[in-house]
């Protein structure tokens, strides 16, 4: 009696099959991916001391829970806004005097005396004293700039943000300070070193002690609370 053989599944077609159902999972799968600010943060010791922090020395932002702005208190609009962040980096004047708003941290002269002093206090191990990367670039600031006037060590923008606020509020305000801190810099690289400050390259030795001059003069101080 003869026995007859089932015949195989015709499996030719499967690779094609399978790889169309990948690409059909690509296209309609969603991956979630976290949301958040790209930000390099500084070493702590180049970053503003853990100490308490005076009145004097702080410009107090706060975003409400209606996302509206109100400085030292008082509400204000975003124009308002900007423009006290802007009186916050040249308040006393960077080379030469200008007006002094009394609730803002005054830029004060840099100057040889200083810096040793600065080195001194290090050299002592004394509490709240700047680190050696911090004298080392104001020492190249002074180089390079002469007589100049920077924010003192402990001056700092404190945003404090309510539960209600919304996001897209805190990084507005993050991104105006930002383009304000950035446009100081440019600025103050054309007129003093003839250079754009967007074309630095920090592997040049040279063109690093003038991007260093510019984050000192200029810095980016920002706390969050």
């Amino acid at each position: 009696m003869r026995t007859r053989e089932m015949p195989g599944i015709n499996t030719g077609s499967t690779a094609d099959i399978a790889f169309l159902l990948l690409v059909f999972f690509l296209l309609v799968t969603t991956i979630d991916l976290d949301k958040g600010i790209l930000r390099m943060m500084a070493p702590l010791d180049d970053t503003i001391r853990l100490t308490t922090i005076s009145e004097k020395d702080a410009l107090c932002i706060v975003i409400n829970g209606l996302n509206e702005y109100e400085v030292e208190g008082e509400k204000v609009g975003k124009i308002e806004l900007l423009r006290t962040v802007n009186q916050f980096y040249l308040n006393g004047g960077v080379f030469e005097d200008s007006e002094v708003l009394g609730f803002l941290p005054t830029r004060l002269p840099l100057s040889a005396e200083r810096i040793n002093k600065s080195l001194d206090r290090m050299n002592m191990e004394e509490n709240g004293g700047l680190s050696r990367r911090t004298i080392e670039a104001q020492k190249i600031t002074f180089e390079l700039l002469g007589d100049v006037r920077i924010l003192p060590s402990q001056a700092v923008i404190v945003v404090s943000v309510s539960d209600s606020s919304a996001y897209e509020a805190y990084v507005e305000v993050m991104d105006e300070v930002n383009v304000i801190v950035a446009d100081f810099r440019r600025e103050l690289c054309l007129q003093r070193f003839g250079r754009n400050y967007d074309e630095l390259d920090e592997v040049d030795p040279e063109e690093r002690r003038m991007l260093i001059a510019s984050h000192t003069v200029f810095p980016t101080r920002w706390i969050d609370q």
